[in-house]
């Protein structure tokens, strides 16, 4: 049957309990799906061979899709290493926008303040990498989510790296991306 043919091939690609091939074709996926997007922030990510795709948006500052076996999530990452003083003053300051941030995104988002790293991001409980059926809807959410994630930290970020409004709507413009008339500064 089908179902013994994959599960020995899942079950033989895999390296450390993980499964690195399925894990790049999920994350090529999220990749596909946000090139299909006009105007998507999402387009910029391009697939690895990590679990977790990166871009840089400011020092220490990097939206992130992170995937593993059972769950999936988007996030702003902030770290600066060494100085996780420096790492937590940056959090801070988003924190401060929260209300803001999460009313633009659409909803309550995760705010994690660890010892060395510090997250604000969405998590993906109903995600299982073996479960082929689940990919679709679930990396078609993350795209737009990391969209619109990206929309409500923008203000805040580009704030940090000391852009001025005009340098903040041509960097837009370099990207092809419309700024909503309504979008906070």
């Amino acid at each position: 049957s089908n179902l013994g043919t994959d599960t020995l091939q899942i079950t033989s690609n895999k390296v450390n309990g993980r499964n690195p091939d399925l894990e790049k074709e999920f994350r090529d996926l999220v990749v596909r799906k946000g090139k299909e997007e006009a105007q998507s922030f999402a387009a910029k990510f391009s697939s690895g061979n990590y679990h977790e795709m990166k871009v840089n948006v400011g020092k220490g500052l990097w939206m992130t899709y992170a995937q593993r076996l059972n769950f999936t999530k988007i996030e702003l990452y902030i770290y600066r290493r060494p100085k996780t003083w420096e790492t937590h003053n940056l959090f801070y300051i988003f924190e401060e926008y929260r209300k803001q941030v999460e009313k633009y995104f659409g909803e309550e988002l995760d705010w994690s303040d660890d010892k060395k790293v510090c997250r604000i991001g969405k998590t993906y409980k109903d995600f299982d990498l073996h479960n082929r059926e689940c990919w679709d809807s679930i990396a078609s959410e993350m795209v737009s989510d990391m969209n619109r994630l990206n929309i409500a930290l923008r203000p805040i970020y580009m704030k940090l790296r000391g852009k001025t409004p005009y340098e903040y709507r041509q960097i837009l413009i370099h990207w092809g991306v419309d700024v909503h008339p309504t979008e906070w500064e």
